[in-house]
């Protein structure tokens, strides 16, 4: 079996090299498959990473959370410590400003701090799943720390494009599994 930090730099290399309009086609239809999720759909509060590069497109589902008056939290990448802290997002154009690494983040600055317990659904950036529903992420352990502060009740979605989903990745006991993952062409529960 192949190493996470294998996997990781092969699919990254992959999704690399996937053009706009890939992204932009298979981004909506995960969001529809999302759309069949009934606790997305019943949910209140979503925490949703803002997707850059060529990851899934989350600003899509973002647009459906406004439009459907749900509540938008977004984690907040703490500089000093392995650590993501949510925040309430209220207005895409002026609560987000551009990271040092190039991807949106909130401007800590005009935004509110979100509690955990208010949020009900938690939609999760991964570089590779499989289909246990185990995820390889990018590396640092952000995401493991924070879905692991989170209530049991509280559902993990992992969105990821077909060729990201695989038979089997290596899982270590600090790993946090998903309660989905949603591609194109898939919902695996």
């Amino acid at each position: 079996m192949k190493t996470k930090e294998e996997i990781r730099k092969e699919m990254l290399e992959m999704r690399n090299t996937i053009t706009k309009d890939y992204v932009f086609t298979n981004s909506k239809k995960i969001l529809e498959q999302l759309l069949t999720v009934e606790e997305f759909v019943n949910s209140n509060c979503v925490s949703i990473y803002l997707s850059f590069g060529n990851e899934v497109d989350t600003f899509l589902i973002v647009e459906w959370l406004k439009q459907n008056n749900k509540r938008i939290v977004v984690p907040y990448t703490e500089k000093n410590e392995i650590k993501l802290t949510p925040v309430y997002v209220n207005d895409m154009d002026e609560d987000l400003t551009e990271s040092l690494f190039g991807y949106p983040e909130p401007i800590i600055e005009r935004v509110k701090f979100a509690r955990l317990d208010e949020i009900d659904f938690v939609i999760v950036p991964g570089v590779a799943f499989d289909d246990s529903k185990s995820r390889i992420g990018y590396g640092k352990g952000y995401y493991d720390q924070y879905l692991s502060r989170f209530n049991p009740d509280v559902r993990f979605a992992g969105l990821a494009y077909d060729f990201q989903l695989l038979d089997l990745i290596p899982n270590e006991q600090h790993d946090i599994k998903m309660d989905i993952i949603i591609s194109e062409k898939r919902l695996i529960r």
